[in-house]
């Protein structure tokens, strides 16, 4: 075939391919016609040996066209057809095109024509045309998959060409080289089975999955990815992606299928956590259909009762732990939502009442907190459900028979504490190993089962805070059931806070205070019961826990001999007791919402159990102690006023979980009376200032600085601080590169300082007017960077701070002066005063200056 008639006859195929994708299997077969015509045209130059003309001329026409095509922009539809359509002529005339003529030839001519294709697009790929390169990966992409075997060589050049593109500045190019190298991983030397290293595919898709800028390649790499064991803690990084959509695709696509018992506790509660906690809908949307498909595995194929299915589901989470159970109670909730049918149909028996496991105990209690009318939860009344019907149907024990349930659990927990001290002193006194053997499984077995029964008891007590106390009877059982729990000596710390929290619901706030410190008196007192035999007044007080009794408001409990004759193992006990009365206590203050002199009894609280405490060397009481006063503090202004220098100074020496407690009770103390320490005078204003701000420039601690970045951003926000200083200090650490990865603190200021900026006029004045001071500092830690530290630019910081001065971000609400609209023209006022100031032109760059006013 001539030359020109064949140049004629390709690009009418490819003037078609451009309309509609649909034409493309039909042209395929007429361009195989011309191909395999082609073929057949060759020269013969001896009686063994021949030319394929015609098949290096197809090629070459083919080429030709296709080169036509590479060079068009991307998103231009007939360029995209005809890219799909070389695809898919390569995967037609792999099944069905011409033979080889030769039969002693290896070779066919279709591999011929696809290792010159291939050859051609390799080219392209280090055009400096990015539209060249883009379509050049794109084909590859496309007919990468009908390939067939390769020489080794071809295979090896061809890798390497596709894991370079992917590190192409262009996202769309490397998106095609992720797709490309996705449909090669199954025939990579260093391949799924393989580990996972920097030269192998799946390597380098890992990598582009976790680091990639542009979201599209993320979203790629995110799915062509297999999930193996190896690759299935990178995928799940994924949940705190950026962009929502790779979140959702985490929990929709790549591990909707996935069977959770395949995934370890740790994992299948960040799943739960980061998808139903995430602020996105379509994300939470998501993560709720895969929770509900691994409710639906729990289940099985055959119908069985909701509830147990219920609990089959919660063995997924470690319920051993409060972060476990909180998992666990918003899976619970999510099923509750999408299988509200369901949900109105739980009844609960009274066995079920009275063989409690953690598991039923922990989907009891979400059930009465989903549906009690008490509990504020608005996803009932999103779907239609009437608490009151579901509470009645429920059978839920009446407060009196709940009373009795939770002194059953309490005593069976007491029990097993009891036999654990009895099996360690067992196992001190074992003779023989096989004791020993003995004494550890039955060790191991109590403490399971104490954690259990801790588990249960403490689901029943939130349970417990959640009932109707408008039955009298029912209030006062529970009332007592509690005032007895709370005086035992050995009740695990964990539960003091919920204990405090039900007896709270019980009565008023005076009655609370006043039984919280009978426990305490009563269990201070009982460090002297062996020594007065004739004191039996003592046990009486478990029976008649009503009764009226004077609480000494100067002694809170009466030592009947000297510190220094106690023994080693007195001292111990007291210093224990000690510990549990300052819980209770902090526990206790936490729910007043009074003043502290509408209660005598806690001052003497203050004066023998917190301020004695607080001077002692143990770390353990001097914390307790110091939250317990700062707590008392925020009830009453004159003791804040006398015990803040207190706080000041041990946070300057503290460590660094105690000095980030204490710096909290300075900031709730400033924030909750601030007129009593900022409106005093300017030398107690200033030295609050420069304590906050000293110790913000000076700590290294991530925690604490985050802390105190939280406690100012508050200050200002209520204009209780309108310092400067504090302003450009927090501006400051918003883009330091020391705080680069304390992640608490940059939250908190991308959050305060639009906020600030756009809530007043006299905000924005504010943070015009530190703009010189930022910028300077600014600019000099960017010029000071070291190897590793990265921070935004100086033109950039330049952006943002226009955006923030912006008059028109403002809130509309906010109140409007005259003038207040001339923000950015007072700074462009101040740029241009710099400009000619000779003292400030060395300090500041003018190119940076020059940007900034092009930009206002």
């Amino acid at each position: 075939m001539a030359l020109e008639a064949l140049f004629r006859e390709v690009s009418a195929i490819f003037d078609q391919v451009q309309v509609s994708t649909a034409n493309h299997r039909k042209n395929s077969v007429s361009l195989l016609k011309i191909h395999t015509k082609s073929v057949a045209s060759v020269q013969k130059l001896t009686d063994r040996t021949q030319r394929p003309v015609g098949e290096r001329r197809f090629t070459k026409v083919f080429v030709d066209m296709l080169g036509r095509v590479l060079v068009v922009k991307k998103g231009v539809l007939p360029a995209d057809r005809v890219m799909k359509f070389v695809g898919a002529y390569v995967a037609y005339i792999s099944d069905k095109g011409p033979s080889s003529t030769d039969e002693e030839d290896s070779e066919t001519p279709v591999s011929r024509f696809v290792a010159q294709l291939l050859k051609f697009l390799l080219q392209g790929f280090e055009a400096k045309d990015k539209s060249v390169r883009f379509r050049s990966v794109g084909t590859v992409a496309e007919l990468i998959a009908h390939l067939g075997e390769l020489d080794e060589d071809v295979y090896e050049e061809l890798r390497h060409a596709l894991l370079e593109r992917m590190r192409d500045k262009e996202a769309a190019i490397r998106s095609q080289a992720v797709l490309a190298l996705t449909k090669l991983m199954g025939s990579d030397t260093n391949g799924i089975d393989a580990e996972i290293d920097e030269e192998s595919i799946l390597g380098n898709i890992l990598y582009s999955l976790c680091s990639d800028s542009a979201s599209e390649v993320r979203r790629l790499a995110l799915a062509s990815i297999p999930l193996m064991p190896s690759t299935l803690p990178i995928i799940l990084t994924r949940t705190r992606d950026v962009d929502p959509c790779i979140r959702s695709l985490v929990f929709s696509k790549a591990l909707f299928h996935f069977n959770p018992a395949q995934l370890t506790i740790a994992q299948r509660e960040t799943l739960v956590r980061d998808g139903l906690g995430d602020r996105d809908d379509k994300v939470k949307a998501a993560a709720a259909e895969l929770v509900d498909g691994w409710f639906a595995l729990a289940r099985g194929d055959g119908a069985s009762d909701f509830i147990a299915d219920a609990m089959q589901f919660l063995k997924l989470f470690d319920l051993t732990s409060e972060d476990g159970i909180s998992i666990a109670t918003d899976a619970l909730r999510s099923i509750f939502a999408t299988r509200a049918s369901v949900v109105s149909k739980v009844t609960f028996s009274d066995d079920y009442w009275r063989a409690l496991t953690p598991e039923a105990a922990v989907f009891a209690r979400c059930f009465i907190e989903y549906t009690s009318p008490n509990s504020v939860d608005a996803s009932c009344s999103g779907i239609g459900i009437n608490t009151s019907c579901v509470m009645e149907n429920s059978t839920i024990p009446v407060v009196t028979a709940f009373a009795y349930y939770v002194q059953e659990a309490c005593n069976r927990m007491l029990d097993t504490i009891e036999e654990l001290e009895i099996i360690k002193l067992r196992g001190n006194d074992g003779e023989t190993d096989s004791d020993d053997e003995e004494n550890v499984l039955a060790l191991e077995e109590c403490e399971e089962l104490l954690v259990q029964g801790i588990c249960v008891f403490s689901e029943l007590l939130k349970i417990a805070c959640c009932l109707d106390y408008s039955d009298e009877i029912g209030r006062r059982k529970m009332f007592l059931v509690i005032r007895t729990i709370i005086g035992v000596e050995y009740l695990p710390e964990s539960l003091i806070d919920t204990c405090v929290e039900v007896l709270k619901a019980t009565t008023d706030e005076r009655e609370m205070i006043k039984v919280t410190v009978e426990v305490m008196v009563e269990l201070r007192d009982s460090l002297f019961e062996g020594q007065e035999e004739d004191d039996d007044e003592a046990s009486e007080s478990e029976v008649e826990v009503t009764r009226s009794r004077t609480i000494n408001n100067s002694k809170l409990g009466t030592q009947k001999r000297p510190t220094r004759e106690w023994t080693r193992q007195e001292k111990l006990r007291a210093d224990e007791i000690d510990l549990r009365c300052l819980s209770l206590c902090i526990a206790m203050m936490k729910r007043v919402n009074g003043q502290f002199h509408e209660h005598s009894v806690l001052e003497g609280i203050v004066s023998d159990l917190i301020i004695p405490s607080i001077t002692r060397d143990q770390a353990s009481h001097r914390e307790l102690g110091l939250v317990a006063l700062g707590l008392c503090s925020l009830t009453s202004k004159d003791m804040a006023l006398q015990s803040f220098p207190l706080f000041c100074n041990q946070s300057q020496h503290a460590s660094e979980g105690l000095k980030t407690k204490v710096l909290q009770i300075v900031l709730d103390l400033l924030l909750m009376h601030c007129s009593a320490f900022f409106q005093r005078s300017k030398e107690t204003t200033e030295q609050i200032l420069s304590f906050l701000l000293q110790t913000f420039e000076q700590e290294e601690s991530s925690s604490v600085r985050a802390t105190i970045c939280v406690g100012l951003s508050k200050l200002m926000l209520n204009g209780i601080v309108t310092d400067e200083r504090a302003l450009a200090a927090l501006v400051l650490a918003f883009v330091s590169p020391a705080n680069s990865g304390n992640q608490e603190l940059r939250q908190c200021l991308s959050c305060f300082i639009p906020a600030y900026c756009y809530s007043s006029y006299a905000n924005q004045c504010r943070m015009q007017s530190i703009f010189f001071i930022v910028f300077e500092l600014i600019t000099q830690v960017y010029d000071e960077l070291e190897p590793g530290q990265s921070m935004i630019t100086p033109i950039q910081f330049c952006t943002l701070f226009l955006d923030w001065t912006d008059p028109q971000r403002r809130a509309s609400g906010s109140s409007a002066r005259p003038g207040s609209e001339d923000i950015h023209l007072n700074l462009a006022i101040d740029i241009l005063k710099a400009c000619y100031d000779d003292d400030r032109t060395s300090q500041y760059p003018q190119a940076h200056l020059a940007v900034l006013m092009c930009k206002i």
